[in-house]
């Protein structure tokens, strides 16, 4: 890892997050709601926009009214190379929508509950943060697919539902992309690309496990499933149960009536 680089104050833009939401339950449109309300309250300086795809008529209509600009990701699906599934819809519109200042990508299932250090850290650096994966298989970082090659094992495996990026960084997904050829389009070679292109920065920086915690839908160790400053609902965008959605909801109808 290099020194960071300090991103002189003249050139700082107004920070932006970018969320993604499509093919999801409902449920991952109550998640939205969520992440989208504690956004506004923790990070009330920054710009807000929705990427979506593959919504049903209730679920467009409950997004428009969140009150935040909407960008529909299927015009901008030419400008791929390879037809976008799963975790890929993340990455369209392929281009930053925020070249000149901090973008934030979220999952539409990833709620922050406290200011983390980590974001504000990454506001005044050249750097990037995101996510990490719990578990390696074989040596390798799992959900990397083809493309795991790419990236070195001295990285920690990532978990590509929420990274930000810095001024100026472009993500160079067609020529990752192409470096590999046809593959198979699944979840685990669309992170792989994800992960190859974050990589391509001297300045990774993990965030820590406990900070933003990845919480399946099982009953297991219920009382640890939040994160320090935020939880990933993965699973949640299912019809399956979730049980720790379940315990955030029923605390948060304590204090406010969303639900």
């Amino acid at each position: 890892m290099l020194p960071f680089k300090k991103i002189p104050s003249k050139e700082n833009h107004k920070p932006l997050i970018r969320w993604s939401v499509g093919g999801c339950s409902n449920r991952g449109i109550e998640i939205l709601e969520e992440s989208v309300r504690t956004a506004k309250i923790l990070y009330p300086d920054f710009d807000y926009t929705i990427c979506y795809n593959n919504l049903t008529d209730y679920q467009f209509n409950k997004i428009s009214q969140f009150n935040i600009p909407l960008v529909n990701s299927h015009n901008f699906v030419n400008l791929l190379a390879i037809e976008p599934r799963g975790a890929m819809w993340a990455l369209l519109p392929p281009i930053r929508l925020n070249p000149n200042g901090y973008e934030l990508y979220m999952d539409n299932d990833i709620i922050l509950t406290n200011r983390m250090p980590l974001i504000d850290k990454w506001l005044q650096n050249d750097m990037i943060i995101c996510t990490r994966q719990y578990k390696k298989r074989a040596g390798r970082p799992i959900n990397y697919g083809e493309y795991g090659h790419l990236i070195s094992r001295k990285i920690p495996p990532l978990n590509t539902g929420f990274f930000g990026l810095p001024p100026q960084f472009q993500l160079h997904l067609n020529k990752i992309i192409n470096k590999v050829g046809k593959v198979k389009k699944n979840h685990h070679n669309f992170q792989g690309i994800i992960a190859a292109c974050l990589t391509e920065h001297p300045n990774l920086v993990p965030i820590s496990k406990d900070d933003i915690k990845l919480c399946r839908n099982t009953r297991k160790n219920l009382d640890k499933w939040s994160g320090k400053y935020g939880t990933h609902f993965i699973t949640a965008n299912n019809n399956n149960p979730h049980p720790c959605w379940e315990i955030y909801k029923n605390n948060l109808k304590k204090t406010i009536l969303l639900f």
